[in-house]
């Protein structure tokens, strides 16, 4: 039998942007002949650490979560983003996992700090990546007036986005990790700096294309280029909105100095950083860095652990659905769901259990 990394699965692929007449069935997940299944995905999980990303908002992490998609089968990653198109294409909850031992890489929006504590007896490789703030803080207003010009919504000036999304970076990175933020002297960019100080790589946004290849050699499919997705620039947008986004970006980059503070701060404090490994290590002596210990300490307990992150993912994951006006649907799912179940659970009592 051939273990093949390349072609690890075949699906649907399904775009959420496209999917507003789906109904939340599950489209079958299948291996290919060359994966050889479940044992096939336990061989090659074999050894390997668990990668663990954060992905923070329009900093490149959907081109490198569509490539580890396209290289990995089902069951050796996890990507707690993008629920709804998650659950068309079939692909599990993390609590609906029986074992978690052959996943190797995990990466999302909602990565938690209970999440890598649970992984605390593994070999873990946590990692994320940062923008130059203005261009970020740009890009991701650019995407939020596109969705609404869809939609038919009023855009978004650039004093209600920043009066709404100050200092992007960093609030996600202490969403991410907020019980270790707790225990950090300073402002956001003060804690969201200890918190990096625990991770093993930040990769650049801007040269994602070569840094990446360092957080795929980690789960052996170094090699591979990334996969382009969700680059606003390059999408056919109404002139109108085009324009619009224009006149917001100069406004933006003019109160950027201010608004963004925190993390400028943050983007230039990891400059000479990106793209180096052992992030953590050669930060430990600095009096800011935070040891990765502190953090399992808060979690001596995996299972307990595993119980706190399927309970903040399900807040997110319901978030996203209604966002997306898909609640009423997926709760008729779930309650046809739950029907299947207790009729289960009525016969298991039958034999006493």
């Amino acid at each position: 039998m051939t273990l093949s990394r390349e072609y690890g699965e075949s699906r649907v692929a399904v775009n959420v942007k496209d999917s507003a007449s789906e109904s939340l069935r599950e489209y079958p997940t299948i291996l290919d002949d060359n994966s050889g299944g479940a044992a096939a995905v336990a061989a090659l999980s074999a050894g390997l650490p668990v990668a663990v990303g954060l992905h923070i908002t329009k900093c490149a992490g959907t081109s490198l979560m569509t490539t580890v998609r396209r290289l990995l089968p089902d069951g050796q990653y996890y990507m707690c983003s993008s629920y709804y198109e998650n659950l068309l294409a079939g692909r599990n909850v993390f609590a609906n996992y029986v074992t978690t031992d052959d996943i190797i890489f995990m990466f999302g929006h909602f990565i938690h700090e209970s999440l890598v504590a649970y992984f605390q007896k593994r070999p873990l490789y946590l990692f994320t990546g940062l923008r130059e703030p203005v261009m970020r803080a740009a890009s991701h207003l650019a995407q939020i007036n596109t969705t609404r010009f869809r939609g038919a919504q009023p855009l978004l000036t650039a004093e209600e986005f920043l009066g709404e999304k100050l200092n992007g970076m960093c609030d996600e990175i202490l969403r991410a990790f907020p019980s270790v933020a707790e225990d950090i002297e300073g402002g956001k960019f003060e804690k969201a700096r200890g918190v990096l100080s625990m991770f093993d790589y930040i990769y650049d946004s801007s040269h994602i294309n070569a840094q990446a290849d360092h957080i795929l050699a980690v789960v052996e499919l170094a090699g591979h280029p990334l996969q382009p997705d969700n680059v606003t620039d390059k999408k056919v947008l109404d002139p109108d909105l085009v324009e619009f986004n224009r006149q917001q970006t100069g406004l933006l980059t003019e109160m950027a100095p201010q608004a963004l503070a925190d993390d400028i701060e943050l983007y230039a404090a990891f400059q000479g950083q990106f793209g180096i490994g052992e992030l953590n290590i050669r930060l430990a002596d600095e009096p800011w860095a935070i040891p990765r210990e502190k953090l399992f300490a808060k979690f001596p307990d995996p299972s307990a652990a595993r119980r706190q992150f399927n309970a903040w993912e399900a807040k997110h994951f319901v978030y996203e659905f209604y966002l997306l006006g898909k609640l009423p649907e997926f709760k008729a799912a779930l309650d046809e769901r739950l029907g299947s179940v207790n009729q289960l659970l009525q016969e298991a009592v039958i034999y006493g259990v």
